[in-house]
């Protein structure tokens, strides 16, 4: 009896190191994600943003795409053939930068 249970508290204590290093290892993960931020910018096709975004409107990106010249939307919208593509995080500086 007594050695049954030594073996179940060394299993025990083995799957306890074993979920501990992969703890460890998910930290790791985590932080790394933190340090070295995706430095890439997420285009976004305009007849698609309202799947990211509620705002604004189709509508409204089409507005400000035929404009962009003038009211200075061409910072965030590029042309790719005969596709509008939003750049998200530059939106957003152009929306804060309007405030």
């Amino acid at each position: 009896m007594e050695k049954e249970l030594v073996a179940i508290l060394g299993e025990f204590f083995h799957l306890l190191a074993r979920i501990d290093k992969r703890l460890e290892r998910l930290e790791e993960l985590e932080n790394e994600k933190i340090s070295k931020p995706n430095k890439k910018e997420r285009l976004i096709p305009l007849s698609k943003w309202n799947d990211y975004h509620d705002y604004p409107t189709i509508g409204a990106l089409r507005h400000l795409a035929f404009y962009r010249h003038k009211n200075g939307a061409d910072k965030f919208i590029r042309n790719v053939g005969r596709r509008l593509l939003i750049c998200e995080k530059r939106f957003f500086e152009w929306v804060d930068g309007k405030k």
